[in-house]
């Protein structure tokens, strides 16, 4: 019985930790980890160490947010992308006639192609006519996409906290 007691409670905590991610939130956090890769903050498998997380994203994400955000929270929403990219993957993957809007950040085809598309992937329909994440972001981040460099407007003075 005990260890059922310690459960609810560490779930309870787990609850009273939970920080709501808004859509501007995720976007700076993208762009933050963007502007890291483009700096070469990551090591030799693509990531980013806990140190430089919250040494150097965490801090810059928290004074443009509402709600502090934490290396758990970090975490979490790096579940998050690697689901969301792995969908938008799978679409752009394995059906032709699916494009990528830039600018509206959405997934274009005609109607028939998504109707037959939807039929075998139903859990995909929050991909449909609603505006994302940046896809090209996603696959440099999660993807194991290279970065350009075309997407970098931080320096490095800004990126390393004094």
């Amino acid at each position: 019985m005990g260890d059922s007691q310690e459960n609810n409670k560490e779930k309870s905590r787990d609850k009273d930790n939970y920080v709501s991610w808004t859509m501007e939130d995720t976007n700076e956090l993208l762009h933050l980890l963007v502007d890291a890769m483009n700096r070469g903050l990551c090591d030799a498998n693509g990531s980013l160490s806990k140190q430089n997380v919250e040494r150097i994203i965490l801090p810059q994400l928290n004074a443009k947010t509402k709600f502090p955000k934490t290396y758990s929270h970090y975490l979490s929403r790096m579940k998050w992308f690697r689901n969301q990219y792995n969908m938008m993957s799978t679409l752009m993957r394995n059906n032709s006639g699916f494009g990528w809007d830039p600018i509206g950040k959405t997934f274009t085809a005609h109607e028939d192609v998504w109707k037959d598309y939807l039929k075998s992937h139903p859990s995909h329909n929050k991909l449909r006519g609603k505006s994302m994440v940046d896809y090209e972001y996603l696959k440099i981040v999660v993807g194991g996409g290279v970065s350009s460099g075309n997407n970098f407007y931080r320096t490095v003075k800004e990126l390393i906290p004094d």
